[in-house]
């Protein structure tokens, strides 16, 4: 993770790890009165803010103990195994989001987590959904999305339901223990299965 930019780590919420009981809470609703408010401006910034320094392309409110539905996504344009080159989708957070349509078309790719740290599992997820959901200044979106997008909203969504990719994972061995690789270690630009550093942990 040394191409990042470096923010001090006291400076984020650290990370809730799967034995935390609060992972497994179902978040609530965020009312229309807090849309524009500046206690869901706070609830974003905390949230960016840890996915910022703990390096994930997505994270979900409950991961930092916050019981409310909203995640936060920016995903880097890169090639990454199962997807192939991957298109950038710019920083944003949603607030209440519901997936309404699943494809029938199925992948299976391994994941990572921020919350299951050291670790990454293979898991069969529908390549393409449709999700509503509102911005934080209350606007309703629909958005169709497929790929790497599609798994991590699927996956950061579970989060707001209380489930970790662990559950989705049907063969134990499937589980397997990921070593981080430094960005200057000449083994990974010639070793196209593994991740990149900065996002090995983080759908």
């Amino acid at each position: 993770m040394s191409h990042q930019t470096k923010v001090k780590t006291e400076a984020a919420e650290p990370v809730l790890q799967y034995t935390d009981a609060r992972l497994r809470q179902v978040s609530a609703v965020v009312p229309e009165t807090a849309f524009e408010g500046e206690k869901l401006r706070s609830w974003i910034e905390r949230l960016n803010q840890s996915r910022k320094v703990y390096g994930g392309i997505g994270i979900a409110a409950p991961q930092i103990g916050i019981l409310q539905r909203i995640v936060v996504i920016d995903i880097p344009a890169y090639e990454r195994v199962g997807f192939g080159q991957v298109e950038a989708v710019p920083l944003h957070t949603l607030v209440n989001p519901e997936i309404i349509w699943y494809s029938e078309d199925k992948l299976k790719v391994a994941e990572g987590c921020l919350s299951v740290r050291g670790y990454e599992g293979f898991v069969v997820r529908p390549r393409r959904i449709r999700v509503v959901a509102f911005s934080p200044e209350g606007k309703r979106l629909e958005i169709e999305a497929d790929s790497l997008y599609a798994r991590c909203l699927q996956h950061e969504i579970d989060h707001l339901d209380g489930m970790l990719y662990p559950d989705r994972v049907t063969l134990l061995r499937e589980i397997r223990k990921i070593q981080p690789v430094s960005v200057d270690d000449p083994i990974l630009s010639h070793n196209h299965y593994i991740a990149r550093p900065d996002v090995t942990l983080v759908l």
